[in-house]
């Protein structure tokens, strides 16, 4: 999951759909990346995706699977990691025959929330849960981590 916090830096989320014969069960899915840093700490940038199979219609409570990564980046300025996320997904979505929408956020988590409250992309549905809720949903344990 993807924790929005006043404490946090956002360049932005990128999102594809892909289709049915990339998905596991044969019902299309998508990926969707968030990419951000503490505001302390300047040149270190958190990587947080997902791909999600889709295996029923639902948006809240689906059987869908979901695979959460998250890695980080060091000693990038926010123009060289925001080049590198865009060549990254934008050959990724080529291979999935579609082109990446990208949410522009390039602020806090403050910022974040009055981007998506006055003008969600559409793709997003966003809801709010505690963080027993989110542990439930994503527990720490299910992140594959990397590191560069």
């Amino acid at each position: 999951m993807i924790e929005i916090s006043p404490e946090n830096y956002y360049v932005g989320m990128w999102f594809f759909e892909f289709p049915e014969r990339l998905s596991r069960y044969g019902k299309g899915g998508d990926f969707m990346l968030c990419l951000q840093r503490k505001l302390t700490e300047p040149t270190t940038w958190h990587i947080i995706y997902r791909f999600r199979h889709k295996k029923d219609g639902r948006i809240w409570d689906s059987d869908d699977e979901k695979v959460w990564f998250q890695g980080t980046a060091a000693n990038k300025t926010e123009a060289e990691i925001e080049r590198d996320m865009q060549t990254y997904i934008g050959k990724i979505s080529m291979v999935a025959g579609t082109v990446a929408d990208f949410f522009d956020i390039h602020g806090n988590g403050d910022v974040m929330t009055e981007k998506i409250r006055l003008s969600p992309p559409p793709w997003m549905h966003a809801k709010t849960v505690d963080k027993e809720e989110a542990e439930r949903q994503c527990p720490k344990s299910a992140l594959n981590t990397t590191s560069s």
